[in-house]
């Protein structure tokens, strides 16, 4: 992986350009899937990420309006926008802390803030009622 390898974000970014209607979102997840996994490699965070993460339409949300497509926990009506949004607020955990001593509150909500909205950038609104 030292060689930056777009093709993921590519994947990404041409599902938010297309026509829905023209998505099979199950194979596309997959696929997302596979690339993650073939540019990342399959080391054993990356298939516990591939386990339960896919890309998806979210419905009835907790947090916002309308239905959302995006990455999304398997099986729930869960972003991971919505995910890192709530992780903003958390204090800096102490593992963290450990691994990175000189980072203060205000860099460790940055970081998360930072995080969700490039997720959020990467969804793409489909009914906003």
């Amino acid at each position: 992986m030292n060689e930056v390898d777009i093709r993921l974000v590519k994947k990404l970014l041409m599902l938010i350009e297309s026509d829905l209607d023209d998505i099979d979102l199950k194979k596309f997840s997959q696929e997302l899937m596979q690339l993650f996994r073939e540019i990342g490699s399959e080391t054993p965070d990356n298939l516990n990420c591939c386990a339960y993460i896919d890309y998806g339409i979210v419905s009835g949300r907790q947090f916002g309006l309308g239905s959302i497509i995006g990455l999304k926990i398997k099986d729930k009506n869960v972003l991971l926008s919505d995910v890192l949004n709530a992780v903003e607020d958390l204090e800096l955990p102490s593992e963290v802390r450990e691994y990175f001593p000189t980072l203060n509150l205000d860099e460790w909500r940055a970081v998360a803030r930072m995080v969700t909205m490039i997720l959020i950038f990467l969804e793409k609104v489909i009914d906003s009622h």
